[in-house]
């Protein structure tokens, strides 16, 4: 995927009329610097994700992607429409339209649009000329950014409009800054793009002054765009300036880490080898610190799989994707340790946070079962101490039991004479009787304290219970909020 890089006799047209598709949606990347970077496997992996992208986006303007960033190319004009307010409906564009030369003027934006679509540059050319200045009767209307951003996007050229009469670098670049003044108090973001496409038309023409000036106006209006970054790292590195330039380059890989990929393919930057591989080499480093930071964290989790508070265990009631996601987590860390590569790493640590993830919020879904089965426990053993204590002997029933035993003795020490055998024999059988219903009474009274004692440490254990979810969730924080580095969007 080689960059174009300007010289004197190799002008950005010649570029466009030697490059083809093939040559820059390449699969592959070579180099010296490319195992600091990635294997072979995970630059392919990425390098096809770009290659698809930018494919879809010669087709078709609807490419799905929010802002550019590494999959960006300069020659695929396409990509600069699909971002952005560019594709804004006709009939959303009409509402805004405030007089009839205003209606008239995006209506011959829409047509433009719709001849750029069909690369029919000539006939976009002529019609967003129209809707600024104007055709017979009509005034035109000069004041909306997008005419003039589609009017440089159609003069930069691209890989399918690259007809040398029709490659103006100049005018583009004035239509691009033009865009930017129009854009700058109501949309920044829409400016920063023209700016930076300026900037590009200015590095293309041999103008690095007003390359770094345009780029550095594109960065500061939008700091999160990572082209801009890469950008302006790499006019500074054509200047000589590497110095300046790493600071630029290392943002831009920790905004799209895709960034480290396309360093590899672009001559300004592998003119200076030394301080592009110890550029990435800081990045490896972090990268591979940030990872072991982050599975120090995961490694204190394992409380969670292990957990035990009383019957409640992980066990029983918890989910074994808990031990699932922790192998996983250890899995990733062996695999980046033995690749020993930016991705690698960057990859390993972005499992062992959603692991993390993962690994909390299964323990909270316990913590939830283990409440809901808490409660259900106490309210069983409050119902049984009821039916216990409601199943014991009447007073009245124990006093007259003793009634009966007390006439019993009397019987058999010869009250009533001789013939008192059949009461005294009656007597025994009540005596049986009271000495089975004190037995269970007494049996009943340990059953009630047994769940008096359940339903103490029941209560005492939803406190604990309670404090469980935060102290997961602390945990969970600690593993994800470690500076995420060379994010990819």
């Amino acid at each position: 995927m080689p960059a174009y890089v300007f010289s004197r006799s190799w002008s950005y047209h010649d570029y466009l009329q030697a490059k083809n598709l093939h040559d820059v949606l390449s699969d592959t990347v070579a180099g010296p610097l490319s195992d600091i970077v990635a294997t072979q496997s995970e630059s392919q992996a990425e390098l096809r994700k770009i290659r698809e992208a930018l494919e879809v986006g010669s087709i078709t303007l609807a490419t799905g992607l929010a802002e550019l960033n590494a999959t960006f190319e300069w020659g695929f004009g396409e990509l600069l429409m699909a971002v952005g307010r560019l594709q804004d409906s006709l009939q959303s564009l009409l509402r805004i339209a405030k007089a009839p030369a205003q209606t008239w003027a995006y209506e011959q934006f829409e047509i433009a649009r719709d001849a750029y679509r069909r690369r029919l540059f000539n006939e976009c050319l002529e019609h967003v000329d129209r809707a600024i200045g104007g055709f017979g009767s009509n005034t035109g209307y000069a004041l909306d950014y997008r005419f003039h951003y589609l009017r440089g996007v159609v003069l930069m050229g691209s890989f399918y409009n690259r007809a040398r009469t029709m490659i103006r670098l100049p005018d583009a670049q004035q239509a691009f800054c033009t865009a930017a003044r129009y854009a700058l108090h109501d949309t920044p973001q829409e400016a920063s793009r023209s700016f930076l496409a300026a900037g590009w038309c200015a590095y293309c023409q041999g103008d690095v002054v007003q390359a770094l000036e345009l780029t550095r106006k594109s960065q500061r209006l939008n700091g999160s765009l990572s082209t801009a970054h890469y950008q302006l790292a790499k006019i500074l590195m054509h200047s000589g300036r590497p110095a300046e330039a790493i600071p630029h380059f290392k943002a831009a890989v920790d905004l799209d880490r895709r960034h480290a990929l396309k360093v590899l393919d672009d001559s300004d930057f592998t003119r200076h080898p030394g301080d592009v591989a110890s550029a990435l080499e800081e990045l490896r480093s972090k990268a591979r610190y940030e990872m072991a930071a982050v599975w120090t964290l995961v490694q204190g989790l394992k409380w969670m799989r292990d957990f035990k508070a009383g019957s409640f265990t992980m066990t029983k009631l918890g989910d074994p994707g808990v031990a699932s996601a922790l192998d996983g987590a250890l899995q990733a860390v062996e695999t980046a340790n033995a690749k020993e590569t930016y991705f690698g790493y960057l990859d390993a640590t972005s499992t062992l946070r959603n692991s993390a993830r993962i690994v909390v919020e299964l323990f909270e879904t316990f913590v939830h079962t283990a409440e809901a089965e808490r409660v259900r426990q106490l309210r069983v053993s409050e119902t049984a101490v009821e039916q216990l204590r409601d199943a014991g002997l009447p007073v009245g029933c124990i006093m007259a039991i003793a009634l009966l035993l007390a006439l019993m003795v009397f019987m058999l020490t010869g009250g009533l004479g001789a013939n008192n055998w059949p009461a005294a024999l009656w007597a025994l059988i009540f005596l049986i009787t009271l000495i089975v219903s004190l037995s269970r009474r007494v049996d009943r009274s340990s059953k009630i304290r047994d769940e008096l004692r359940l339903q103490q440490n029941l209560r005492q254990m939803e406190p604990y219970l309670a404090q469980l979810g935060p102290r997961a969730r602390a945990s969970m924080s600690s593993a994800l909020g470690a500076t995420q580095i060379g994010t990819q969007p």
